[in-house]
């Protein structure tokens, strides 16, 4: 009789703790569903310590692309570039707006809807129509530029030529917003950047 007391007592003692223990595995699991988890804190030291890496490793990488840029190009003048192809004068150029900062991409060399280069920088997206030109640079470079921004969604659109504009395109651009950069711009931008490099 002492036994089966004994038996029974027991039975509810280990009922008991399993409900027990139950509910508070439940208990534990609704908070772990429920509560949001806690976002770790950014120590605004570290953040601000990233952010300055971050932006001495990008200028460190202008740096070099701009150095790069002047062992191949470091000496042409105007009369060099005058002489390049179509192809040629895009490649350039292409070298020319990485050193200065931009991110470059080239559009197929046919069916380029109007735009040869791309350019992105702080969020912002240029199309070059470039003109390697002995006379001068009409009405049609502005309209291909313009077909061009729209085509690609950039917010920016430039005429880049060794040569100069006409009137009509100048008027052309001075409407819709395009910029031009003609052989004086171009001569301009080129020795700005020559001056940078042996400067750095």
């Amino acid at each position: 009789m002492n036994r089966l007391w004994i038996i029974i007592v027991f039975g509810f003692v280990a009922y008991f703790c399993i409900r027990y223990y139950q509910n508070r595995r439940k208990k534990k699991l609704k908070v772990m569903v429920c509560e949001p988890p806690t976002q770790q804190k950014i120590n605004p030291i570290d953040q601000t310590i990233q952010f300055l890496n971050a932006r001495i490793e990008k200028a460190d990488c202008i740096r070099a692309e701009a150095e790069i840029w002047a062992k191949r190009w470091g000496d042409a003048r105007m009369p060099v570039i005058d002489a390049m192809s179509g192809t040629e004068f895009e490649d350039y150029l292409d070298g020319l707006f990485t050193a200065m900062g931009y991110l470059v991409k080239q559009t197929p060399a046919t069916g380029d809807f109007g735009g040869d280069l791309i350019l992105t920088r702080n969020e912002r997206r240029i199309v070059v129509q470039a003109k390697r030109w002995q006379g001068t640079v009409g009405v049609d470079a502005v309209q291909e530029a313009l077909s061009g921004k729209s085509f690609y969604g950039c917010q920016d659109a430039w005429v880049v030529t060794n040569s100069t504009f006409t009137i009509k395109a100048s008027e052309l651009a001075f409407k819709t917003g395009v910029s031009l950069i003609d052989r004086k711009g171009l001569s301009k931008m080129i020795g700005d950047l020559q001056g940078k490099v042996k400067h750095d």
